[in-house]
């Protein structure tokens, strides 16, 4: 039976570089599961909070995706620009090479 005495603390806040470091080393020989295994390692921590800080923070392409999602919201941004009247600004030659060149960009980082 639990009690005081003999429930695990379980650390919140941020993460140490060395917790992390357990994480890339875990997923790298297991994959990303069996977290209730990898928590093991980690005092402090639970497969919940491992889990979650993989698919959250640590995952590889997961920075890939954001910058992406950032230059594309970015990108509509710029083509959605209203003037005053709310009349959908209309953009001169100039403007449209600049928007297919970052259509080409999006695409280029889309494609890798």
């Amino acid at each position: 039976m639990l009690n005081a005495q003999n429930i695990p603390y379980i650390k919140k806040g941020p993460w140490e570089k060395e917790e992390d470091e357990k994480i890339f080393k875990w997923v790298k020989i297991n994959g990303p599961q069996k977290w209730q295994q990898c928590s093991d390692t980690i005092p402090g921590r639970n497969s919940k909070q491992c889990r979650e800080r993989w698919f959250n923070g640590l995952k590889p392409d997961l920075k890939k995706e954001i910058g992406l999602q950032k230059k594309i919201k970015l990108y509509f941004k710029d083509i959605q620009i209203m003037d005053q009247h709310g009349v959908l600004y209309q953009n001169n030659q100039k403007e449209e090479l600049k928007m297919q060149q970052k259509i080409d960009f999006i695409a280029h980082l889309e494609n890798q």
